[in-house]
């Protein structure tokens, strides 16, 4: 709890002077915010909280000689990790079942408060919409009004074999709420062949379907960390179908909130490990190591995740690599801890 405070005091100075200027009550800010930022800042920091809460509290029993006592007594190392694994687990489940339902649920209420007061910059997708219609169609809009639910230079092509065969273009598709179908206006259709002269047909109107609707292409902008991890999987199976860009930033997110709940075993062996042996420097040093340990898994996990976004890694490699990298570090610790 001291931790998420300082992050809750850290955060409040960032964006006091904007809840000031715009009236907002503490009240609001607490029960609207706040309330709300705990789960998020629990679930994102809660492997490392956990982690150097071990080592404070198993050094300081080092520091005490216990486990010189234990160990003297006949009790092997494996015994003594017996209580951290089963809090560990505990721990685990909490904070699975908290990054998959429960945190999201509050992230969206906290994110709302965020754009409400705080943010000023709000999210479009209503420009540039490259879509995938099916296996060899794609779809192309310039700018699309929702509120009319009107789009701007449309095109379709059908690409087979690497090859275009067909072609439309429109000034304008307008949406025909009634019909549930796509009015096109000052359109061309192309048809290409490799024996026959291109056929070009050009009209004022025309009424036609594609399968795909305006909530589709021009979807409303959602975080992904406000998303269950069921409405994740429908949105990851929905970006793949049409061709969506940004799918690798939901499957990140998907694979990140069971990997952090991993990650709390592997932490504690390594925090029982370094923090069970009684040196010079005691709590003190012992952190020092905790903090840096840390500090060095989150770079390493920023690097994974940068090489899945801008390099093709999948997804799952970039957001798991930092575990098991750590899974060797736990294990040369543990070979290394007294027993």
């Amino acid at each position: 709890m001291v931790l998420v405070s300082i992050a809750i005091v850290i955060d409040l100075t960032e964006k006091i002077a904007t809840l000031i200027e715009k009236h907002v009550s503490a009240w609001d800010i607490i029960t609207k915010y706040y309330l709300y930022f705990i789960p998020y800042i629990g679930s994102l920091l809660g492997p490392f909280f956990i982690f150097i809460a071990v080592i404070f509290f198993t050094s300081h029993m080092a520091g005490k000689s216990e486990f010189i006592a234990m160990l003297s007594a006949g009790i092997s190392f494996n015994r003594i990790l017996y209580p951290y694994f089963i809090a560990a687990t505990i721990l685990a489940l909490i904070i699975y079942f908290g990054n998959n339902k429960y945190v999201p649920l509050s992230n969206k209420a906290r994110l709302a408060f965020e754009n409400s007061y705080i943010n000023k910059i709000r999210y479009s997708n209503n420009k540039n919409a490259h879509r995938q219609i099916d296996e060899n169609t794609y779809l192309y809009v310039d700018n699309y009004s929702q509120k009319d639910s009107i789009g701007y230079k449309m095109t379709i092509e059908k690409i087979v074999n690497g090859k275009l065969i067909y072609k439309l273009h429109a000034d304008r598709m307008v949406w025909q709420r009634e019909t549930k179908k796509w009015r096109l206006e000052n359109y061309m259709i192309r048809t290409l062949s490799e024996n026959c002269p291109d056929k070009i047909v050009t009209g004022p109107i025309k009424d036609t379907i594609f399968e795909i609707n305006p909530s589709q292409i021009f979807a409303k902008f959602v975080r992904n960390d406000e998303m269950t991890t069921q409405e994740l999987n429908d949105k990851i199976k929905e970006l793949r179908i049409t061709g969506t860009e940004g799918l690798v930033y939901f499957e990140i997110e998907k694979y990140r909130r069971t990997a952090a709940a991993f990650s709390i075993y592997i932490f504690t062996l390594i925090a029982v490990s370094i923090a069970a042996r009684k040196v010079r420097g005691g709590i003190g040093f012992h952190l020092t190591m905790g903090i840096a340990m840390c500090a060095a898994f989150e770079v390493l996990m920023k690097f994974t995740t940068t090489f899945s976004i801008n390099a093709n890694l999948p997804a799952i490699i970039g957001v798991w690599l930092p575990n098991f990298i750590y899974i060797f570090i736990a294990i040369y610790f543990y070979t290394r801890a007294q027993k």
